[in-house]
């Protein structure tokens, strides 16, 4: 049998080996990975700006998919650059990596302890742990009033060394995410007496039907809760069964209403992955891809139709297929004997 010359079996094994990558390679990642720029961060095309929020969320993807060198690459950005003067994360940068903005937000500062802490808890380090408490100390001192959260707080440049501080409106049940109270109380004793308290009304609020119309009934409002709850162990069986009805006439429940998302969807994966429902979350995720895939024609991103991509809706989903993925291999292996 003749044989090929050496360099050209080089070429074919290299070829092979593009092939399979492409093969291997999901559009969809792909799509995201677009959006980055030099700098490494996800930002928005047109504007150029960076939030503190895709930042958190890219950060929480890179380590469930255990890629550590990406990880901290992110991490240094929001350790540094988003880092405000309170001790807080910006809620955004620009392109000049300036604030937009002296402010910070509830939900990012929960997201960015969230991030750091699954970086933690994949690899460790105690530097990751202090900047997670240094983040979680400011939040009660500066986004916390007379036992209450604030959604946001601003602030002005400091007179005789002291910043003006002035709180937003009170935060809503579905802020308080409890999971990452649960693991700040772990390690500092200021938030063992908050993240109790946080937990009481969180479970009191899944328990009271909604009465609130303005308050969607399959929007993150009602199913970051749920999911909260479910992450700390525990199941709200009343709320779990609405949010199954609500499901059973899939897909409109999720994207017939008025805020049709992709991220509602994903959340809505996560919620059954951690029920114990992997094959669900999975058959759910499946039914996604090919309901928002008409808003992928110019991004690449899953959207609704006629929607504006929303990276951290995407975000949200790898996310979410990642958990279920992750923990479906887990009970293969529990079954076989592994």
């Amino acid at each position: 049998m003749k044989r090929l010359p050496f360099a050209a079996a080089i070429l074919c094994v290299l070829l092979c080996f593009v092939n399979v990558r492409t093969l291997r390679a999901d559009p969809l990642e792909e799509a995201v990975e677009s959006y980055r720029n030099n700098s490494g961060l996800l930002c928005d095309r047109q504007a150029g700006e960076m939030f503190t929020r895709t930042l958190a969320l890219d950060m929480i993807y890179q380590a469930q998919c255990g890629r550590r060198e990406a990880y901290e690459k992110l991490e240094k950005f929001l350790l540094g650059a988003f880092r405000s003067p309170l001790g807080l994360v910006y809620h955004s940068l620009d392109k000049a990596f300036q604030p937009m903005g002296q402010e910070s937000w509830l939900a990012d500062n929960m997201t960015a302890c969230r991030a750091l802490a699954e970086g933690y808890g994949r690899w460790g380090g105690q530097e990751r742990k202090a900047a997670t408490l240094s983040i979680g100390r400011s939040v009660l001192k500066y986004l916390r009033h007379r036992g209450k959260f604030a959604q946001s707080v601003s602030w002005r440049d400091p007179i005789w060394g002291v910043h003006l501080i002035d709180r937003g409106a009170e935060a809503p049940l579905f802020l308080l995410d409890v999971a990452v109270m649960d693991r700040l109380s772990r390690w500092d004793e200021a938030w063992k007496q908050q993240a109790q308290k946080s937990l009481g009304e969180l479970a009191a609020g899944c328990v009271v039907p909604w009465q609130d119309e303005k308050t969607p009934q399959n929007g993150r409002e009602y199913l970051l809760p749920l999911v909260y709850l479910t992450e700390m162990g525990f199941l709200p069986l009343r709320g779990l069964e609405e949010f199954r009805l609500r499901l059973r006439e899939w897909p409109y429940a999720l994207v017939e209403g008025a805020e049709p998302s992709v991220g509602i969807g994903a959340l809505c994966a996560v919620l059954y992955c951690m029920a114990g429902s992997e094959q669900q979350a999975g058959a759910l995720l499946d039914a996604m891809t090919r309901r928002f895939s008409s808003g992928r024609v110019t991004s690449g991103l899953l959207a609704g139709a006629g929607q504006k991509p929303s990276l951290d809706d995407n975000l949200l989903f790898l996310i979410a297929r990642a958990q279920v993925q992750t923990r479906s291999r887990r009970g293969g292996n529990a079954a076989s004997g592994q």
